[in-house]
């Protein structure tokens, strides 16, 4: 594995630096790798260069890239469009396929992916810059969509469990209105019942913190552009 940007005053991003984009390549010709290498360098994205697919997956697990860059060799393209699908589904990781011609078997297998981009080499560097821009601000957006719809959905689950809470805390009220009336024929069923209540309190007050703060999210994320 590769993981050395030919320009050296790129900036290099910490472990935890949400705004850097990563792209992972697979390519087995150094040559050819360190082409796609540079341009990426040259728009500050941060790259690791893998030669295989099994390998590429292994990376990627550990920390998912926002864009793969896979040349998919004429005779064996079947790992590389299986890698893409994969991490697009894990990590909704945006995907490049880099040929040296289109067949029709190829181009059906990664069709089922959806990349965001396939050129056929030669290539020039111009090409390279604008697909891997197109790329990323499409996987950009794919990827906000669906932090908002999770949010979303999540917003109106929790309504309903506040609903269905605020059913708990009026038991609970009963429950303890029974406790101050309770003679002693049903003071152990209403002291059951009170610790049920009780338990059933603490729940709603948790549930209340969380609906609080997923509620926030959503609805500060509805008020972001795409």
């Amino acid at each position: 594995m590769n993981d050395r940007p030919e320009n050296p005053d790129t900036p290099q991003p910490g472990p935890h630096d949400v705004d850097a984009h990563r792209a992972l390549i697979v390519d087995r010709d150094e040559r050819s790798a360190s082409h796609f290498r540079a341009t990426l360098d040259a728009m500050n994205v941060h790259t690791l260069t893998v030669d295989s697919p099994s390998q590429a997956l292994r990376v990627a697990r550990e920390e998912p890239p926002h864009l793969l860059v896979a040349a998919l060799p004429v005779d064996d393209a079947g790992p590389g469009i299986d890698l893409a699908m994969a991490l697009r589904i894990e990590s909704a990781t945006a995907s490049v396929f880099i040929v040296d011609r289109l067949d029709e078997a190829t181009l059906k297998r990664a069709a089922d992916v959806n990349p965001h981009g396939l050129l056929c080499r030669p290539v020039h560097r111009d090409q390279l810059e604008t697909t891997f821009l197109l790329a990323l601000e499409q996987q950009r957006r794919e990827r906000t969509a669906e932090i908002r719809a999770t949010l979303s959905a999540t917003y109106f689950k929790m309504n309903e469990l506040a609903h269905s809470m605020g059913t708990i805390e009026r038991a609970c009220r009963r429950a303890l209105k029974r406790l101050h009336t309770a003679d002693d024929g049903n003071l152990e069923q209403t002291l059951a019942l009170w610790s049920a209540s009780v338990r059933a309190r603490e729940a709603l007050e948790h549930a209340g913190d969380v609906t609080a703060l997923l509620i926030g999210l959503a609805r500060y994320l509805r008020t972001k552009p795409a």
